[in-house]
């Protein structure tokens, strides 16, 4: 699918490198179809995760497709998959809007992840291999330089690749398919949650631990530390927003 890259005219039109009037960041340039829909499912996920379009936002397929360089199809696409990751709803006389997070809607988030993390350590506590353990310890390691360096968006997604590691070091293919769906919202919390300070400190000490009771084989412990790490989360993020 080839994008449309308008030419600047006295309407504010867009050009290749030229920052777009919606989104910030340069317009998209990939030739490939699949990969334009992917790369704009990607701008606007992150832009929502970040706050840069906020709950309520009205997702115009046109103004984000001149803002992107792109054409309409790949944005609406690309709304479509927001709605049915729950970043969006339909609108009212069509189209969609950001969606807000309730603190029902992150109280239940966290319940399903504690659920299925704890039982992802408890696996991982009696299984695990040295070569894992050496990897999410080396996640741990990176967050120290992130942290002292007030990155909290690099952070946000090491947070992620951190739950992932472990996700995946069991062995269960189900269990991806099962996690993908809720990430986009987990994305979403995490990055809020981060932006809390003291909390940085607290969470990294959590991973660390918990990889330090997946490695002495204690599935207890293990689960009990994951239980703590994610309710502690979970009510940190309710309290700041109530």
């Amino acid at each position: 699918m080839a994008m449309a890259a308008a030419a600047g005219t006295a309407g504010g039109g867009i050009v290749p490198g030229q920052e777009g009037p919606v989104l910030g960041g340069p317009v998209i340039q990939i030739p490939d179809a699949a990969a334009v829909k992917r790369a704009v499912l990607d701008r606007l996920r992150r832009a929502i995760t970040v706050g840069e379009m906020p709950p309520g936002s009205r997702l115009r397929q046109t103004q984000l497709a001149a803002a992107l360089g792109v054409s309409r199809m790949p944005v609406r696409d690309a709304i479509s998959d927001l709605v049915a990751e729950g970043l969006a709803v339909p609108a009212s006389g069509g189209g969609a809007v950001v969606s807000a997070l309730s603190q029902q809607d992150m109280h239940d988030v966290y319940a399903v992840r504690a659920t299925l993390e704890v039982f992802v350590v408890r696996e991982l506590a009696g299984a695990v291999g040295s070569e894992q353990i050496r990897q999410l310890r080396s996640i741990c390691l990176r967050s120290k330089k992130l942290i002292a360096n007030d990155q909290r968006e690099a952070l946000t997604a090491l947070d992620k690749e951190f739950h992932w590691a472990l996700y995946r070091a069991t062995g269960n293919r189900f269990l991806e398919s099962a996690l993908t769906p809720m990430w986009a919202q987990v994305d979403r919390i995490m990055y809020q949650i981060l932006q809390m300070q003291d909390y940085i400190y607290l969470a990294w000490d959590e991973h660390a631990a918990i990889v330090d009771a997946i490695e002495d084989q204690d599935p207890d412990a293990a689960g009990r530390l994951m239980q703590l790490h994610l309710h502690r989360a979970a009510e940190r993020l309710i309290e700041e927003a109530g």
